[in-house]
Parts: C-alpha cells; structure tokens; sequence
C-alpha cells in the first residue's frame, strides 16, 4: 500500500442499527460508531467532519457495500461517500463485504486489501447494492 494512500476514511452503514466510520492514517486505526436510529442519525455528519477536520487532508474514502439489511442506511452511506469523493476530489474505492463481515479486525483486513487495487474511475460513482428490491411501494 502506498503512504501516499494514507489517511483513509472509511463508512459502513450496512446495518440498520449502527453506522462505523473508519479512520487509518497509515499507523492508528480509529472507529467510531453512530446510532442511525432517530433523532441521532445526523451525527453522522459530525462525525465524519470531525475526522475531516483534522490536521492531515483525507486522501482515500472507502465505502462497504453489499447485502445492506435496510435500504436506507445503505443508501445514505454510498450517497455521502460518492458526494464527499466528488466535493474533496479524491478517490474512492468500494468494499463489498457479506452480511456476517462485520468484526472490526475483517474490516481493517478487507480495506486494506481493497486500497491495493485500483479506485473507481473518475466521474463514477457508487451504487447501493442490496439484499433485495426495494419494497417502499408495495401493500398501497
């Protein structure tokens, strides 16, 4: 992996429950996890401007994607992952994990391995891939 990859910052938003956001600078991994239940879930933001607030410019996003439980967190993760890869111009680089990769040990092992290979072409940008087709229409 290349220093020049370094610092990352990593969203999973998979689980309906709980967001992770993931920061490695390349020696320290740090995690943090938000509520996305009501009224909480705009911390979300907060925290990721916390992380973009620091010191060293974030110069990798990764989002987890796959499979996600619920269509909504899973689709706020991709849409603020692609619109901060889109304001900030750095690359992104999407991880797709199974349902039960959830372990912050797997994750560390699946970014790393995922920032070996190549980001996304620009102008690209992420689609939510889910367990299911969205039913937000059907018993009306």
């Amino acid at each position: 992996m290349k220093k020049e990859s370094y610092p990352i910052l990593a969203l999973d938003t998979r689980d309906p429950q709980e967001a992770k956001v993931i920061y490695f600078d390349g020696l320290k991994w740090v995690f943090k996890r938000i509520s996305l239940n009501r009224p909480r879930r705009s911390e979300l933001l907060v925290v990721i401007n916390k992380f973009l607030d620091k010191q060293t410019k974030v110069k990798s996003l990764v989002i987890v994607n796959g499979q996600g439980q619920r269509f909504s967190s899973l689709r706020l993760g991709v849409v603020i992952a692609n619109s901060l890869s889109f304001a900030l111009k750095v690359p992104l680089y999407q991880m797709i994990l199974e349902v039960n990769e959830t372990s912050d040990d797997k994750l560390k092992e699946k970014i790393i391995a995922r920032l070996n290979k190549e980001p996304l072409k620009s102008l690209t940008s992420v689609k939510p891939i889910y367990a299911h087709s969205p039913n937000i229409t059907k018993g009306y």
